[in-house]
This record gives C-alpha cells, structure tokens and sequence, in this order.
C-alpha cells in the first residue's frame, strides 16, 4: 500500500554518491497531539530520493534546502528504532521513495516572472479581434 507525506524540511537534503546516482537523504516531523500523554509530539520521517546527475541532481541542491514543502511518496513504511542523543527514537521510512511536490523556501534562478496580461477596454458595437503580438513569450 502507498504512502503520502508532506514535510517542511528544518534541514537541507543531505547529499551522497550513490553507484550510478545521486542520494538526497530527506528527514522531517509531523507534529500532532498525543491525547494519553497531553502534550504535543512529532511523528519523524525519513526517506532518501536518487537522481541523476546532472539537471535533475542540480534541481534537487537548489529546491531540497531548510524551509522547503515537500510531499514524499513511497511504496512502503519501515519502522527504524535507534539509540539517540535523548534516548530511543522510531523514525519511519520510507521505501522506494519518489518526490511528488516541492515548493523551496528559496527562490530558484531561472525563474521569470510572466508579463501581466493586457486587458482590453470592452467596446459597445462588435468587439474587434484581439491584435495578434509577436512578442508574447508563448
């Protein structure tokens, strides 16, 4: 059964060579309430996404930094226990993990903003067609 997560990332993606590919190790928590402990508590995350290198690895650095939103999606969850600087902590993972949504915290270069759109004064008699402009961007 598949698995959705969306997550503000608190730290950049780590990065690692993979055999053929890039790693980018992404953690994160959910925070909810626990109603037996009545206090708030996170739920961690943990997944790893390869890419390429090139275009697809270069577009990971600049979107996977500290603040982005990003929804993770994988065929499976393992439970990870470990020994941790405040005691045992249960991190789930996930398995075979792919990038749906990112939105970075950081702006991205080549990004452009579009011109605003020219909104024509309507006319009494029969609109004439819109002019035909050459330097539209599409």
């Amino acid at each position: 059964m598949a698995h959705t997560i969306t997550l503000k990332l608190q730290h950049a993606a780590r990065e690692f060579a993979a055999t053929d590919a890039i790693g980018f190790s992404l953690r994160g928590g959910v925070k909810y309430y626990d109603r037996q402990l009545k206090t708030p508590a996170f739920t961690n995350y943990q997944a790893v996404v390869f890419a390429k290198a090139g275009k697809q690895a270069d577009f990971y650095r600049e979107t996977l930094n500290e603040g982005a939103i990003v929804e993770i999606f994988g065929d499976s969850i393992k439970i990870d226990t470990y020994e941790g600087k405040n005691g045992q902590a249960i991190v789930l993972e996930l398995n075979n993990a792919k990038l749906g949504f990112v939105e970075s915290a950081k702006p991205t270069q080549g990004l452009q903003r579009l011109p605003q759109p020219v909104i024509l004064p309507r006319q009494r008699s029969h609109p004439s067609p819109i002019p035909f402009d050459d330097g539209i961007p599409f």
